[in-house]
């Protein structure tokens, strides 16, 4: 289905984020390339991009990238911050509601995040009796479920000006095909940096990586 290739697309960005920053042989560049994701994060937002915006946050927060404190010590605190608000804009919490709000406040075109209305149409199915008190159809579940789905129908009647550019699309299936596997991740995340391993300010911390 399309919503299951979606979260195998999920986890493919996640791990050619992770790979990505793993990458990097000094803190300083793997900071310099979680600084460029976030950046990229802000762009989603600003397109109205909630789907990728929720990808790219969460290969930012994946543990083996979160763990790296040597690393995220020399991020800008500036960009920490915008990192941290969109966070809170993804988050799960009471069914995506941050997230459902700035969506309705938005104007077209927009690539909501299906989950929200998968949540929603899920929470309606198994909460609502189909048949009221009477044995009739419940009409005022129908009204909900049809209304979640004219929702999203309704981004996709607008749709971005974007020049597709094939060297570019080349590129990011390049990088997914050789994205490390979830255990070579860690592996490399703990090589990276050990555990138990003691933080300090790097000389070249004043590097700049905004």
């Amino acid at each position: 289905t399309r919503y299951r290739r979606f979260l195998q697309t999920k986890k493919a960005v996640v791990s050619t984020q992770s790979t990505g920053v793993l990458a990097g042989e000094t803190a300083s560049t793997r900071a310099k390339t979680i600084t460029r994701w976030i950046n990229v994060a802000t762009l989603c937002r600003k397109r109205n991009n909630f789907a990728s915006l929720l990808q790219v946050v969460a290969g930012l927060t994946f543990s083996a990238i979160m763990r790296l404190k040597y690393t995220w010590c020399i991020v800008p605190e500036e960009r920490k911050s915008e990192l941290n608000s969109l966070k809170d804009l993804v988050s799960v919490s009471n069914r995506f509601k941050n997230m459902k709000a700035e969506i309705k406040r938005c104007d077209p075109p927009c690539v909501p995040y299906v989950g929200v209305y998968l949540a929603d149409l899920i929470s309606i199915e198994e909460g609502v009796q189909n048949l009221n008190s009477n044995g009739l159809i419940n009409f005022a579940k129908m009204r909900m479920l049809a209304h979640t789905i004219l929702e999203i129908r309704l981004y996709q009647q607008t749709c971005y000006d974007i020049t597709v550019v094939p060297d570019v699309i080349k590129h990011i299936l390049v990088n997914c095909s050789n994205a490390l596997s979830e255990d070579k991740i860690f592996e490399r995340s703990y090589t990276l940096e050990p555990r138990n391993q003691r933080t300090h300010t790097p000389e070249n911390a004043n590097i700049s990586v905004a």
